[in-house]
């Protein structure tokens, strides 16, 4: 063979080569933007889990103090009426029953935050760990690259 033609087919496959390196360059970029994408939707997702879990806690702050409050008042007329102290006793006893509603309510409310924050809390570990995830990807894939 000729040394021009085996010069000519060496070239040939060099340029394959680099066309092969260059293809799988365009997809490992493609593929850490993807996976950087999926990184900043994946710390929102945890952000706003965040921001709700803080909403909930806030909230629940907000029922607490409510509740600790009626309870402070039905212990208060309770006092006032066995004590025969209530200026109105009628006035005391419907008073009582409003307040004693009041905590139920709130004790309700209460329950019912507890469970959302604890399905909140789920959600926020979960986003943590999917978060963990995408940036170990994007590590690894900028790593390939």
């Amino acid at each position: 063979m000729h040394p021009d033609t085996e010069a000519l087919i060496a070239l040939s496959h060099c340029d394959t080569a680099v066309e092969a390196l260059e293809s799988e360059y365009r997809k490992l970029v493609k593929a850490i933007k993807a996976s950087e994408h999926q990184l900043t939707e994946a710390q929102k997702s945890h952000d706003a889990t965040l921001d709700e879990l803080s909403r909930l806690r806030s909230e629940e702050k907000k029922h607490n103090r409510k509740y600790e409050s009626y309870l402070k008042r039905v212990t208060t007329t309770k006092q006032l009426i066995e004590n025969g102290t209530a200026g109105d006793y009628d006035a005391a006893l419907n008073q009582l029953s409003l307040c004693k509603e009041i905590v139920d309510q709130e004790e309700t409310s209460l329950l019912e935050l507890f469970d959302e924050i604890e399905r909140c809390s789920e959600e926020c570990d979960s986003a943590e760990k999917l978060l963990a995830h995408r940036a170990l990807q994007v590590s690894n894939r900028q790593g390939a690259l």
